[in-house]
């Protein structure tokens, strides 16, 4: 018990000692003094009885007076000293004693120091969403740091910080370069910003740097090349930039390497070359990388898998790469590479996946590509390709997926890749192909995908392609085919997505189609598909997506596509479609596109928009519906384009519209060509996002609303960076303007691209709004065909972007301002038709308009390019004259010149016949001068 007693102080004053040297340093003990005491306090460390003694009188000789731990070793070391004497001391009680020690020990923390001081300062550099993650992160004396969340130690020091998915923010502290005995640092999947600390090339240790799927910013460390032990380097998926370290290439152990999805810059590094123990991967996509691709790394011959893709790397593919025979997979995809495919790939036999895709790769597609023996995946889309399709690659009998895709290839679809069994996408489309679809494609037996859109095929869909019952997506649209929809295609259940649009096929839908249940979208629209809309249709209850557009189709909408409540698509336009709409189609209330334009449809808009407030674009142009816009449309409050044009609506507008919450993502109005009459309603002018105002042809009355100038949406410039909230920014729609004329422009509306108000043939009144000028984003401003009087504001030149102004066939008065010859990017101009006076403002770009733009009317102006100069004393007509073209009645008097004509011609008829001299000057002037 005695020997025991002597040892458990004797551990004790060890302890204290060690850690009264980690905590104080050198100011109070010499530095061999605390290695010494360091060595001495690690539990479990086997050392004999009279040793341990020893080393106690040398610590306690060399130990500074007034330490807090010399009190104790002083009273220990009489004791010490019986103890390496006593001749009896037994292996049993030396076994003790190490237990004791252990265990005496263990009531204190056994990590260094130094170390916990770097886990508390990282703690507190970190904040956590959820508190859980680092809750038991508090003071050592409460409890011991190996004990942590995510921390792991050996002996004093620690080994691993394993805090992935933590959902931890904030930055890394450079103190973690202290921890020079960690060997694993896994912080992924977090929200940590900053840079990545230089400090951390002092962890020469570390072998798993996980860093990745976080906010972390700045340069690579070119530290990280001092990590000569680092075997995983994992950085993707943050916001790191610069170039890539050519300090990497030090690191010979390193066995896999992940930088993508970043914005680093330069060159990929030749050195990386060296990295010969690069086993499992080499990824740098989705970079801003560029230069070549360096032909040193064909020199990862142990290399699997290598992503380069999604870069902007140039020039030639090394054909060294294919000196890489571990490779299984290659991504090159995606970056502006030249030259031909190297036909060394074809020796590639390990080869699995190669992609080559969207790049300006030339030349034939190599036959020797038909060699890779053990290809799965073939993808070189998406270049300049041309030539034949090679057969060869039909002996690849294990590929999965074939993409050609958007090249130039020619001729006809290999007849010999219809024996692939394990075919399961095929992808020819957007070439010059020819021919027919080959019938043997049934072979095909495990093909889901099928896409031969964009060619020049032609013939019949062949009726044999039923016997691929797994065949989910078929795209054969905008070829040249011809023939039927073949009903025997419907026994293609496990269709998802049926395109067949851009062709010229005819007769009916069949009616057979309700058997493919599974049917997400439908597209056969741009045919010259005859007859009804089958009704069976309402059977593929997942539908999705249909469009049946410019067609012949015939009768009426079936009230049984109200059943299809999944649809959020529906693009029936441009056919002969007749009858009402069917007030069952509010039940598709997932709708966001809803087109049935350019129809016969009849009768009241009469559908419930309140079920309908998934709009997004709603378009019943072009039919003969009568009756006034529903009200019920305010509760559309996600409407960005309600096209009423071109019917025969009419009433005014609904007040109940003016709710502030409604219609605020309304970008395109068009209610041109009906009926509708009353004034303007003040209210257009909340529409914020509004970008597009078509009221012409109706029969509004009054003033143009001044608020219209607080539209935000004629404010937004096309080369501004400004944005308006909500909606898409690739919102598409054709749509027909007139904003030069008589005659239709096709547009396709597209956000920050239209901003027009097109107010013609109306009966308004009043002046135009002095503050026009301050939607600065307005390209076309038509008001011609009213009853505006005063003049034309001067602050029309601050819109700088208009393309075509049209004030034709109004009252205005007044000179032109000059500050319209600011409109560099005028394009039309029409003031004909009003009682404009002064001289026509003169410029480079104003002297290109024609006379046709001032006249007829206007009899006021003067200058270039009329004929009437200007000059100080200008008589003004009295009243405005209108008129739609130029005619001589401006200057004579039709029927005062017919009365002038008659009384003339008979006054000389009267004087040749009772005048005697004047009938003989005409007729004997001999005679006359004889006389």
């Amino acid at each position: 018990m005695t020997a025991m007693l002597l040892f458990m102080l004797l551990a004790m004053a060890e302890l204290s000692l060690a850690q009264s040297c980690d905590r104080n340093g050198p100011a109070l003990m010499n530095e061999d003094t605390c290695r010494q005491a360091e060595k001495a306090a690690v539990p479990n460390h086997k050392q004999q009885s009279t040793e341990g003694a020893s080393q106690t009188k040398d610590l306690v000789a060399s130990t500074t007076l007034g330490h807090p731990a010399a009190a104790l070793i002083d009273q220990t070391r009489e004791m010490a000293d019986f103890a390496s004497s006593e001749s009896s001391f037994h292996t049993k009680d030396r076994a003790m004693v190490s237990r004791v020690r252990h265990l005496t020990s263990s009531n204190f923390s056994h990590l260094s120091p130094n170390d916990e001081q770097v886990l508390l300062a990282f703690r507190d550099s970190m904040r956590q969403s959820q508190s859980a993650a680092m809750a038991n992160w508090t003071n050592a004396n409460q409890n011991d740091p190996c004990t942590w969340v995510g921390v792991t130690c050996q002996g004093q020091r620690v080994v691993e910080l394993q805090l992935s998915g933590m959902n931890l923010e904030g930055e890394i502290t450079p103190l973690i370069g202290n921890l020079t005995f960690l060997s694993t640092l896994n912080l992924s999947l977090n929200s940590i910003y900053g840079r990545i600390p230089p400090q951390l090339g002092q962890c020469r240790n570390i072998s798993i740097l996980d860093l990745r799927t976080n906010s972390l910013s700045g340069f690579i460390p070119i530290e990280i090349g001092q990590m000569q032990n680092l075997t995983t380097l994992w950085l993707s998926n943050n916001n790191l930039s610069g170039p890539i370290p050519v300090e990497i290439g030090l690191l010979q152990n390193l066995q896999e390497l992940q930088l993508g999805n970043n914005s680093l810059t330069g060159r990929i590094p030749a050195s990386l070359g060296n990295c010969t123990s690069l086993v499992q991967s080499l990824t740098l996509n989705r970079n801003f990388l560029s230069g070549g691709i360096p032909p040193e790394l064909g020199k990862l011959t142990r290399l699997w898998y290598m992503d380069l893709s999604q870069n902007n790397l140039k020039g030639n593919i090394p054909p060294s790469l294919t000196n890489c025979t571990s490779l299984l997979g290659v991504w090159l995809g995606n970056n502006p590479l030249t030259g031909s495919i190297p036909i060394e790939f074809g020796i590639s036999k390990q080869l699995h996946y190669l992609d080559l895709s969207g790049n300006k790769l030339t030349g034939n597609i190599p036959v020797e590509l038909g060699m890779m023996s053990q290809l799965l995946s073939i993808n070189v889309g998406t270049n300049h390709l041309t030539g034949r399709i090679p057969s060869s690659l039909a002996n690849c009998t294990l590929i999965n997926y074939i993409q050609l895709d958007n090249n130039q290839l020619i001729g006809h679809i290999p007849i010999e890749l219809t024996t692939l069994k394990s075919l399961i996408s095929l992808d020819l489309s957007r070439n010059r192909l020819i021919g027919n679809i080959p019938s043997s494609l049934r072979n095909c037996t495990s093909l889901t995908s099928l896409f031969l859109n964009n060619n020049e095929l032609t013939g019949r869909i062949p009726m044999k392609l039923r016997a691929l019952k797994s065949l989910t997506y078929v795209d054969l649209n905008v070829n040249n085919l011809t023939g039927n929809i073949p009903s025997s295609l419907t026994n293609c259940t496990s269709l998802v997505a049926l395109w067949l649009n851009n062709n010229q096929l005819i007769s009916d839908i069949p009616s057979t189609i309700g058997m493919m249940y599974r049917l997400l979208v439908l597209d056969l629209s741009q045919n010259n598909i005859t007859g009804n809309i089958p009704t069976s249709l309402a059977n593929c209850t997942s539908l999705k997506n249909i469009q049946l557009a410019n067609n012949q189709l015939l009768g009426d909408i079936p009230m049984q596509l109200g059943r299809l409540t999944q649809l959020q698509y529906l693009h029936i336009s441009s056919n002969n479609l007749s009858g009402n709409i069917p007030l069952a189609l509010a039940n598709c209330t997932l709708l966001e596109y809803f087109d049935l334009g350019n129809n016969w449809l009849s009768g009241p808009i009469q559908l419930d928009f309140n079920k309908l407030n998934a709009l997004q674009i709603f378009s019943v142009n072009a039919n003969d519906l009568i009756g006034g816009i529903p009200s019920s449309l305010a509760y559309c409050t996600r409407l960005v384009l309600g096209d009423f044009s071109s019917n025969k609506l009419s009433g005014n507008l609904p007040t109940q519209l003016v709710n502030s919450s409604s219609l605020q993502s309304l970008r395109v109005r068009r209610l041109a060509n009906n009926k509708i009459e009353g004034p303007i309603p003040s209210w257009i002018g909340s529409l914020q996002q509004l970008q597009l105002l078509d009221l012409s042809n109706n029969k509004f009355a009054g003033t143009i609303p001044s608020n219209l100038t607080e539209l935000q949406g004629f404010k937004v410039q096309e080369n501004s960076t400004n944005s308006l909230v909500g909606g898409s920014s690739t919102l598409q729609f054709q749509i027909i303007l007139y904003p030069r004329g008589d005659y239709g422009i096709l547009y396709t509306y597209i956000l920050k691209r239209m901003a027009y108000i097109d107010l013609s043939e109306n009966n308004l009144s009043g002046t135009i709004p002095l503050d026009l000028g301050k939607l600065v984003g307005l390209k076309y401003l038509i008001l011609s065909h009213n009853v505006l009087q005063g003049e034309i504001p001067t602050n029309l030149g601050e819109l700088l972007e208009l393309e075509a102004l049209d004030l034709s066939n109004n009252q205005l008065s007044g000179e032109i301002p000059t500050t319209l010859t600011q409109l560099n990017n005028l394009g039309t101009l029409a003031l004909s038709g009003n009682n404009l006076s002064g001289p026509i403002p003169r410029s480079y770009h104003f002297d290109s308009f024609a006379i046709n733009s001032y006249l007829p009317g206007n009899l006021g102006l003067c200058g270039f390019p009329l004929n009437t100069s200007c000059s100080e004393n200008v008589t003004l007509p009295s009243k405005i004259v209108r008129h739609e073209d130029n005619q001589f009645s401006e200057i004579v008097s039709i029927p005062g010149l017919y009365l002038g004509l008659v009384i003339g011609f008979s006054s000389v008829v009267f004087t040749m016949i009772f005048w005697d001299k004047a009938w003989n000057f005409v007729f004997h002037p001999q005679s006359l001068r004889v006389a």
